[in-house]
């Protein structure tokens, strides 16, 4: 169980995940997955799988995945075949076990994935998604698991491929933040994995996301102060105007903590690059 999300922005691509598995026990471990395979050289290609959904099933579709792909020579990493390595792969394990689960357990044996990829035969940067046994291009973005109802509501309609990756990375601190705190199937810090445009993959990002939410719950109550105000016809405008300088003052402490500490840690961490294959899921 799990809210996770991609991103392909102007500058790379961004996946997140809180950090929470639900089974018989709340446990809290990485969801994300970071591969480059010939790494330093023209035709390397790199992978960060985030998974939601059974942790077992969906942690062995991965390592299938990554065993097909480092099979494959990445002179043949092109977007034909690496879609079939995937979609292989990942109908394997439903059908083997998610399917044979029993009746009462199925639906809580399944699993998806958000696969972000460098495929220099592709284009450069992609992103795919799991359905059950389908694996399809996700375009440029796609939240999955049990807190993307509410993910894709505060995500879809404000994300572009023209942001930044710092920008995108804000945009999940809030969404995650939002799951996390509405939905009991989402919770503890929030991750992050970067692809950078050549292949460069950054090291697992972990974020201890407290203040950065409690500052992100103030600017939502005072904007929606804000809107009231502005329609609440019995305040005079010279209330208004001394509301609103305090309204500034409050935005301007808040952009502070966004401009110092906010990101500075997360732009640092993501320029943090590793040279191979990230620990096995």
């Amino acid at each position: 169980m799990t809210i996770a999300a991609g991103f392909v922005a102007q500058d790379g691509i961004l996946l997140a995940a809180d950090t929470m598995y639900t089974g018989g026990a709340k446990i809290h471990q990485p969801k994300l997955f970071g591969f480059n395979f010939s790494a330093n050289t023209p035709s390397s290609s790199t992978f960060v799988f985030a998974l939601a959904g059974h942790e077992d099933f969906g942690k062995m579709a991965i390592e299938d995945c990554v065993g097909a792909l480092r099979d494959c020579p990445t002179s043949e990493h092109s977007l034909k075949t690496v879609r079939g390595l995937l979609r292989k792969s990942v109908k394997s394990i439903k059908e083997e076990y998610v399917d044979k689960a029993p009746s009462a357990e199925r639906e809580t044996s399944k699993f998806e994935l958000i696969i972000g990829a460098w495929l220099p035969l592709a284009g450069g940067l992609n992103l795919f998604r799991t359905k059950g046994s389908a694996v399809n291009d996700a375009g440029s973005y796609h939240c999955t698991g049990y807190g993307a109802y509410l993910g894709d509501y505060l995500m879809r309609n404000i994300f572009t491929p023209t942001m930044r990756l710092k920008d995108a990375a804000l945009l999940a601190i809030q969404a995650l933040g939002a799951a996390k705190a509405y939905d009991a199937s989402c919770g503890g810090d929030t991750q992050f994995m970067t692809i950078f445009p050549g292949g460069r993959l950054s090291a697992l990002t972990p974020y201890d996301v407290h203040t950065s939410e409690s500052y992100i719950s103030e600017f939502e109550v005072l904007s929606r102060k804000l809107l009231f105000n502005i329609a609440d016809a019995d305040m005079d405008d010279k209330q208004f105007v001394a509301w609103f300088d305090a309204f500034s003052d409050e935005v301007r402490r808040i952009r502070a903590f966004w401009r110092g500490a906010g990101m500075t840690y997360l732009s640092e961490r993501f320029s943090r690059f590793t040279t191979g294959d990230q620990p096995s899921p």
